[in-house]
């Protein structure tokens, strides 16, 4: 099965290790929703949230609160989870100087509903075949 992991999950899950690691053991979601200090009744809207196997069709937007009492348990700030939230919802993160994020775009496309379903195992196939390409090239070349 394909999870269609999205930027803000991403983001999410990628401070949920550093949490693990700075308090040096497992920190799980479930410990994660228990911390954000939201209401029992607000909780399951996290777990959905957080969920890959969910197909959204219209992006993913996820409400502000649920942003916030996440940066606030991950110790990160605001703005390291508000950004990928944009992005999983389907706005364009543009900074001067920056470069798109690739792995939430290909994600993205990859997990869309609307594209057929050999046309994304077709770039997937071609994305492959660059990646390859590239680490053999890196290989060849003397250090």
């Amino acid at each position: 099965m394909l999870l269609l992991v999205d930027a803000f999950q991403e983001a999410v899950e990628d401070a949920r290790r550093q949490l693990s690691i700075l308090e040096g053991r497992d920190v799980s979601v479930a410990e994660l929703i228990e911390r954000s200090g939201l209401p029992k009744s607000k909780r399951s809207a996290v777990y959905y949230h957080l969920n890959p196997n969910i197909q959204r069709k219209r992006g993913h937007h996820v409400p502000q609160d649920i942003v916030e009492a996440l940066s606030d348990v991950l110790l990160v700030p605001y703005e390291q989870l508000a950004g990928p939230a944009r992005v999983a919802a389907g706005f364009q993160e543009e900074r001067a100087g920056s470069h798109p994020d690739l792995p939430a775009l290909v994600a993205r496309y990859l997990g869309d509903p609307t594209v057929a379903e050999d046309r994304r195992e077709e770039v997937a196939a071609r994305l492959l075949d660059v990646l390859a390409r590239n680490a053999q090239r890196r290989r060849r070349r003397p250090e």
